[in-house]
């Protein structure tokens, strides 16, 4: 690239080591990740990264020493941006992918983004009766509309600094639209002779299980389930939590329709759910419609015969009507009948993080402000609120297990690498 000059042009040759930068929501990662498939080459996402190390301050350095054993190799694909290890990066990259989405295409997606983190927070965590203060409400508002301000700045920013001497040497795509970005794509047998990939927005093409294989994560809030999950997905293509929450609200309301009436054709499952909520007291409507729509997405899931892969999922749903039931008694022997009947019919595994709360709320607390119900709580606060469910990940371990299922218990303050390493020999094999 000359000095001064930026191009939106695809170059005639792809490079081995691309750097992927944007605003947050604009699709980074699932643009990495499908280049590594067409490319062949290993993707590294900072954000997973980071996160081994408790993005903390002090680990400043170790994030750094971690990035530059990662760049030290010579083929790769980098989706993310840290001030403290840009340089690093670009001065080893050979192809810079800059994505300009339109700012509204960004909001909406933060937006989306926003309202998935509360459902999925509503589902997972126990502390479900916990408001944040209107001051900590108020800063998780200021964080979202900073965040598109941000994007305008480090737009510009990444402008001057890649049109300096000392970057000549890195060919700088830039992308404007999700439409630049699948024609990009599209472009690349001819460039590289890799076969190409799918058009941004459209789930890939998923393997097909004929034992229905579905992995689910449970435990804590600050536990890793997402970014483990993203991990190991990595290594094998699964259908996701989002992805079959978007086909099922594509989905045509008579076929809508036809999923729930079949629930007819299962009593069992119905009285097992019924059983499990009497033995709660949890009867009010708002639980009932609750647990119709665990029913109905039980068999939905079902009838999806690809691998399947929850960061969050049925159990963490149970888990946090059990705990709002404020019963004392054991969730296992309730539960174990109706996670029986909502998994039969799969090959399922289910991954339980363990992690102390007071490590959990260490990693609640550092994390970036905007998406989470602790935001405004110190960490001691928020150990304090986790101890008080600490039993119970283990107690749905206990029920997965007397259902028949297939337990896997993590020990979640390893690094994340050894995690997904350990996970991969027990897991992936099951898809055939």
């Amino acid at each position: 690239m000359k000095s001064g000059h930026l191009t939106n042009r695809i170059p005639c040759h792809i490079g081995q080591r691309i750097s992927i930068v944007g605003a947050s929501g604009s699709g980074k990662t699932f643009l990495a990740r499908r280049l590594s498939d067409v490319l062949s080459l290993p993707h590294h996402e900072l954000d997973a990264l980071r996160s081994a190390t408790d993005i903390r301050a002090e680990d400043d350095s170790l994030f750094a020493s971690r990035v530059t054993q990662l760049v030290a190799d010579g083929a790769w694909i980098i989706d993310g941006h840290y001030r403290i290890i840009r340089g690093q990066i670009w001065h080893r990259a050979d192809t810079v992918i800059l994505l300009e989405y339109p700012l509204h295409h960004i909001a909406a997606s933060l937006g989306r983004r926003y309202l998935a983190a509360r459902r999925a927070r509503a589902a997972s965590a126990p502390q479900q009766n916990i408001q944040p203060s209107p001051a900590a409400a108020a800063a998780s508002w200021r964080q979202r509309l900073q965040r598109l301000s941000k994007t305008i700045r480090e737009r510009r920013e990444y402008r001057k600094i890649l049109q300096q001497p000392e970057f000549e040497h890195v060919a700088v795509i830039k992308l404007k639209s999700r439409e630049e970005a699948e024609n990009f794509l599209r472009s690349l047998p001819a460039v590289s002779g890799h076969a190409a990939g799918p058009a941004i927005g459209v789930p890939p093409p998923r393997v097909s299980s004929s034992n229905g294989l579905l992995i689910e994560f449970v435990g804590f809030p600050g536990s890793g389930k997402s970014t483990v999950a993203n991990g190991l997905m990595k290594h094998g293509l699964f259908a996701t939590r989002k992805q079959l929450a978007k086909a099922w609200t594509d989905l045509p309301t008579h076929q809508k329709l036809l999923v729930t009436l079949g629930l007819a054709a299962k009593p069992a499952l119905v009285w097992s759910a019924l059983r499990f909520l009497a033995a709660n007291k949890s009867l009010k409507s708002d639980v009932l419609n609750r647990m119709a729509r665990i029913l109905v997405m039980s068999q939905w899931q079902l009838q999806n015969r690809q691998a399947i892969m929850l960061d969050q999922g049925m159990l963490q749903h149970l888990m946090s009507i059990h705990f709002a039931s404020g019963q004392k008694s054991s969730a296992s022997a309730n539960m174990a009948p109706l996670i029986r009947q909502l998994f039969k019919g799969r090959d399922t595994h289910i991954i339980v993080l363990e992690i102390s709360p007071r490590y959990a709320a260490q990693r609640i607390a550092g994390r970036e402000a905007g998406f989470s119900r602790f935001d405004g709580l110190d960490a001691p606060h928020i150990a304090h609120l986790l101890q008080q469910s600490i039993e119970l990940p283990r107690e749905i371990a206990n029920a997965a297990r007397s259902a028949g299922l297939n337990v896997v218990e993590v020990d979640a303050s390893l690094p994340v690498s050894d995690i997904i390493a350990a996970l991969k020999g027990k897991l992936l094999p099951a898809i055939a």
